[in-house]
């Protein structure tokens, strides 16, 4: 398997996240990849193993489908390859449970999120790339949400489980960072030159399923709805959505007051009652970097 690509163009996926780490992790932080066997998650996990000192994978087996096994076989023979350890949760759905994948997504991100916690591992990266963003940006649409919250799709970094405590394992989508996120194709081009093999999961094809439907509408490429023009309006939705984060730091930092090991926030200092939603928003993102008794650690709701 290739180490490396004569194409620097191709080497892009790895060099990026590379970047990611360097800024938002500590050089002893430990990450966990997730790892379906798929092109994005292989071109991820095998990114992660050349970039980053501290890797271990995680691979969610369901049992959903008959190709599992043949899937969770796979992840094993990669990571194998790659010298990466690996870890392998079976998260089934209880008899006669939701067996959706929205139920199955809530057990993976759990399982995953569990495993960081109990290895003390502070990242968990995912595969999602530019055009999960704009997909997810089309559904927020289709769903009825408005403005640069919804426009912007996917962040960057969020919290592995709502209301978590500072330090606690985030998602880190590092194929989401900086100004040239990389999309699918690129993920594939690259996973290709270092000759790493990937599965294929069927359920991708089912056009019954929006987001699958939406992919395939992008895939055509037609006006006036295409990729280049949505990824424009999600730039333009993140610098929205970093400068009111800007001005919710501004603001907390100036007004927090200590109170006890915690802080207590003065509601009037936030602005007009107009504003409440914004501030609301702002406050959920800003909530996991805010440590006692008040200093604020950005990391955690880096947008770009």
């Amino acid at each position: 398997m290739n180490s490396t690509s004569a194409d620097p163009r191709l080497a892009s996926p790895a060099a990026q996240l590379q970047r990611c780490l360097e800024s938002l992790a500590c050089a002893g932080d430990g990450v966990l990849v997730a790892v379906s066997g798929g092109n994005d998650s292989v071109a991820l996990l095998a990114a992660a193993a050349q970039g980053w000192p501290h890797v271990q994978a995680a691979h969610v087996h369901h049992g959903l489908r008959a190709a599992a096994d043949g899937e969770a076989l796979a992840v094993a023979r990669l990571c194998a390859a790659l010298g990466v350890p690996l870890q392998t949760m079976r998260c089934p759905p209880a008899h006669g449970a939701d067996r959706s994948e929205t139920s199955a997504r809530a057990r993976r991100l759990e399982a995953l999120a569990g495993w960081a916690a109990h290895r003390d591992l502070p990242w968990i990266l995912t595969a999602l790339h530019l055009d999960d963003a704009l997909e997810t940006a089309l559904l927020n649409l289709r769903r009825g949400h408005r403005g640069a919250r919804a426009l912007a799709g996917i962040p960057t970094v969020r919290p592995a489980r709502p209301g978590s405590e500072p330090g606690a394992p985030r998602y880190l989508r590092p194929f989401l960072y900086g100004p040239a996120p990389s999309g699918r194709r690129e993920l594939w081009d690259w996973r290709v030159a270092q000759g790493l093999p990937a599965v294929h999961d069927e359920s991708n094809d089912d056009l019954s399923i929006p987001r699958n439907a939406l992919r395939a509408l992008l895939a055509r490429d037609e006006v006036p709805l295409t990729g280049p023009r949505l990824a424009g309006l999600r730039r333009e939705a993140l610098v929205v959505l970093e400068r009111q984060l800007g001005r919710a730091a501004e603001s907390l930092t100036l007004h927090l007051a200590r109170e006890g090991l915690g802080a207590r926030l003065d509601g009037a200092a936030l602005g007009p009652a107009s504003d409440h939603g914004h501030w609301v928003e702002c406050l959920r993102l800003l909530g996991p970097c805010l440590e006692p008794p008040h200093r604020l650690d950005l990391r955690g709701t880096v947008m770009k």
